[in-house]
């Protein structure tokens, strides 16, 4: 009998270990992550100028999400045009993606109406992406695309797209924190634009 406490005792004690070590393993992560958005946030506060705020966005998320290829996208709300600003790696995407029309275009649409990140899982076969834009991403290698809108005020004033071509989908936690940054960009962005009209 005693023999099987001390066994019940021991299991007890390796379960109690390993949720403790679950725990540490967690509590790491969040404070990485935290200290990671607020080196972002710093960043960002940093310049009133909005592409080097793009710059920023692109290369911080490429180095929080895995060393992704990321490609930071700015809305012209009054010409209804979008452009391609920044990339990490350079010359992702550019040449190839010119300036186009977000008028009509399927995923602008998409990003308008719902404000939220959009997840593609085979590029070649989206309808959501203009024929410039699919061809600028499988001439890449993109096979997959996480595309995030960057939301200021109540407008989609741009988006990232990120693609990591070793993976084929994004888990919640890259998703969020891809969002998370995105928000802070806009965040910048809008500062950016106010103090540019003062």
């Amino acid at each position: 009998m005693a023999f099987a406490n001390q066994a019940a005792v021991s299991l007890d004690n390796a379960q109690l270990f390993e949720e403790s070590v679950q725990r540490a393993m967690q509590l790491n992560e969040r404070s990485q992550r935290l200290a990671l958005l607020n080196r972002v946030s710093s960043e960002l506060n940093t310049t009133l100028d909005t592409d080097r705020i793009a710059e920023i966005a692109a290369r911080e998320m490429s180095n929080a999400i895995g060393n992704a290829r990321v490609a930071a996208v700015l809305f012209d709300l009054v010409d209804q045009t979008g452009r391609l600003v920044a990339e990490q790696p350079a010359n992702f995407l550019q040449p190839a993606l010119p300036a186009f029309s977000l008028d009509g275009d399927p995923l602008t649409q998409r990003l308008r109406e719902t404000a939220l990140p959009v997840t593609l899982n085979d590029v070649a076969q989206s309808d959501l992406l203009a024929a410039p834009m699919r061809q600028a991403l499988i001439g890449a290698g993109a096979r997959t695309l996480l595309v995030v809108p960057v939301v200021t005020g109540d407008n989609v004033s741009g988006c990232v797209l990120i693609n990591r071509p070793d993976r084929d989908q994004y888990t919640p936690g890259e998703i969020e924190l891809a969002q998370t940054i995105a928000n802070q960009t806009a965040i910048a962005l809008d500062k950016a634009r106010l103090f540019a009209t003062v």
